[in-house]
């Protein structure tokens, strides 16, 4: 999308005067200034000077005027848009790319048969990378304990195969499937159950309700379409870390120009939304698309709006947090496998 302009030659004789000139390498000089800077805004990193740190620091996901740079529905890397740093860009494909080795890994070892238990496959964000016990590949304090959750409560019935990296959206979540972590002998197992939760982070980075829900919803059928399992979505959880809103605003801003006091309208505008999407095509997909709410026991009554004992920074569920993650899933899951 890499707009590009094009300088017509005059028709006719050349005039070889100085005004002339000066005109034409004024115009030439405009256009290519006017180029430079288009393509500082809408160009991905690879067109640019990725080692520039304040481009990353500087360029927010969503402009005062409400424009984003990345759609929700559209594959995307992240880019200077969604990485908050030159540090964090370069860790996103470090992480992606030990998630392809996995996911071969992974299939290598099935066919193997080494382990012959019914394939999950959980994607998503932060919250679903918590399983392994990391953030963005790399190991998270905070997250003790949760790798031994899955081990309890999924391994003994499920193979789990976790491909997921902190602070993706839609569209980096819906990149990654098709850059190498959808593999076809798992895509072509009709007894192969993907555990999907994203789209809060859309939210967290600007994103309005409807186009976040159609990113979620892009995922959804992208899924279901590519694969012969079977689709476990999970709705968007409570989240309480309001003080972030003053990051999206503007564009995200009340009528008196100060930030919302909570995304939960925006969470449950995004929920109800999917609910009527997966409905819709129920009757295509059947019992290969269901939709889980595993949130009810993270809300609060309280100004926090979420158990902090069970997300204590009010976004990401802790060991505790993930054990009701796991029983939800299996309440669901068990069935089929």
């Amino acid at each position: 999308n890499i707009p590009s302009y094009q300088v017509n030659n005059a028709r006719g004789p050349w005039v070889d005067s100085q005004r002339k000139m000066q005109l034409v390498i004024s115009s030439v000089a405009a256009l290519a200034f006017f180029y430079i800077c288009t393509n500082s805004w809408n160009a991905g990193p690879n067109e640019m000077n990725t080692k520039d740190a304040s481009v990353y620091e500087n360029t927010p996901m969503c402009a005062a005027s409400g424009k984003c740079g990345e759609d929700p529905t559209v594959p995307s890397p992240r880019t200077i848009y969604s990485a908050r740093t030159l540090n964090q860009y370069e860790l996103w494909w470090d992480a992606h790319a030990k998630l392809n080795q996995s996911a071969a890994a992974y299939v290598e070892r099935r066919e193997k048969g080494t382990n012959n238990k019914q394939s999950m496959i959980l994607i998503g964000d932060s919250i679903t990378e918590e399983w392994l016990g990391t953030n963005m590949g790399k190991l998270e304090k905070r997250w003790d304990g949760v790798p031994e959750v899955l081990t309890k409560y999924i391994e003994p019935l499920f193979d789990p195969l976790v491909l997921a990296i902190g602070g993706d959206q839609t569209q980096h979540l819906l990149w990654r499937l098709q850059n190498g972590q959808l593999l076809p002998s798992v895509a072509k197992d009709k007894d192969a159950i993907f555990v999907m939760l994203i789209g809060t982070n859309n939210l967290g980075s600007g994103h309005l309700p409807q186009p976040t829900h159609r990113g979620v919803m892009a995922v959804a059928e992208y899924v279901l379409s590519s694969t012969s399992g079977t689709l476990i979505m999970l709705q968007i959880l409570p989240r309480g870390d309001s003080f972030r809103l003053k990051n999206i605003c503007p564009p995200r801003c009340k009528a008196d120009g100060t930030p919302f006091d909570s995304f939960m309208p925006a969470v449950i505008q995004v929920n109800d939304a999917i609910k009527g999407s997966v409905n819709a095509l129920q009757p295509k997909y059947g019992d290969r698309l269901r939709l889980v709410d595993c949130g009810k026991e993270f809300a609060s009554d309280s100004d926090q709006e979420v158990d902090t004992g069970l997300m204590p920074d009010s976004l990401h569920p802790n060991a505790k947090g993930l054990e009701i993650m796991a029983k939800c899933i299996l309440g669901v899951t068990v069935k089929q496998g």
